[in-house]
């Protein structure tokens, strides 16, 4: 779960993605506990920016490069002109070809950044079997959830 990368992290990107209220919300739900569970101690997980799509390439390839035998890894974007933040946890790795099945894949958004308290968030629906093949690994595909 401690994914490693040289690819070091602008500070806005740090700033934004790595604030200690997103991290311990991050891992609260990856832990599947109440939102508010680490806000009083430390998140056992250690986030790095493995991959900046403005620094190394907005394409597949890169992000495979930058993202594949990691393990673990949360994807997150920043939507252009807006406050929104949208992203996904997958609790896999992106390398191999194919779907693989995960019940531990969740969907979030905060409409906007600055404020950890618009954030929704969204387990799978297990009730169907095609949400278990919820990771879809392609290198010719970014991240898919």
């Amino acid at each position: 779960m401690k994914p490693k990368s040289n690819v070091a992290p602008s500070r806005k990107d740090q700033k934004i993605i790595f604030n200690s209220d997103r991290v311990a919300l991050f891992a609260s739900w990856i832990d599947k506990k109440d939102s508010s569970y680490y806000n009083n101690k430390k998140p056992p997980y250690e986030f790095k920016l493995l991959h900046n799509s403005s620094r190394n390439g907005f394409n597949a390839a890169s992000f495979h490069k930058n993202c594949d035998n990691k393990g673990a890894t949360i994807w997150v974007a920043i939507i252009q002109g807006s406050t929104q933040l949208i992203g996904g946890y997958n609790p896999r790795d992106w390398s191999g070809k194919g779907s693989k099945d995960t019940t531990n894949s969740f969907l979030f958004n905060f409409t906007d950044v600055n404020n950890i308290f618009s954030a929704k968030f969204g387990l799978l629906n297990n009730q169907s079997d095609q949400w278990q093949l919820a990771i879809h690994c392609y290198s010719n595909e970014g991240p898919s959830i």
